[in-house]
């Protein structure tokens, strides 16, 4: 159940919120990533509990799992997923990540400037992949409601672009590219 949303509490925000909650499970989730010997999948559920939370820490964690297990497509996708989050401040998804919510004050964030400069550096091309599809989704999602001060499109497309170029065989990679085309190519076509 860990690493799903049945094991997250919000801590405000809605009639399910629960501040307690949250702040004993929030604690036990930090002890259990300072342990000597946590794995990647330990990891990785924690960051599951703080994705929207505490993004920083997020990305702390999920760096520290694609450390342990740099092959791992599904915390490199973790990770990519979070630092476009950070981008693009996202406060709230859905289970299908749809972005529900954006905080424009967090575009400025230190936890977004680590987030880009990061997707700068990163040779990690599923890290890559994902972070450039989600910031053509989300983002043409929250452009497309007034809740992206940035036109997202520009940066999807470089990041899209550098995962494909270091694996240019990979056909998960080269499949969110298409995505992020085939999503610019439905916005094309709605504005006729």
């Amino acid at each position: 159940m860990a690493g799903t949303s049945a094991a997250t509490i919000d801590a405000s925000g809605h009639r399910l919120a629960d501040s307690q909650g949250f702040k004993l499970a929030s604690d036990a989730w930090r002890t259990q990533t300072t342990k000597q010997g946590v794995s990647a999948a330990a990891l990785m559920n924690a960051a599951y509990f703080f994705k929207l939370s505490d993004k920083a820490f997020t990305i702390s964690l999920l760096e520290r799992a694609v450390a342990l297990e740099p092959g791992n497509k599904n915390i490199s996708a973790a990770l990519g997923e979070t630092y476009a989050m950070a981008i693009m401040g996202v406060t709230m998804v859905n289970k299908n990540g749809y972005p529900l919510g954006a905080d424009p004050d967090q575009l400025q964030a230190p936890v977004a400037r680590q987030a880009h400069e990061a997707l700068g550096a990163s040779m990690n091309p599923y890290v890559l992949a994902v972070a450039g599809y989600k910031i053509s989704f989300q983002g043409a999602i929250l452009r497309g409601t007034g809740n992206l001060a940035f036109d997202p499109i520009p940066l999807a497309e470089s990041v899209l672009q550098r995962a494909v170029s270091l694996a240019p065989g990979d056909p998960d990679v080269a499949s969110f590219l298409r995505q992020h085309r085939e999503i610019q190519r439905t916005i094309q076509a709605a504005r006729r």
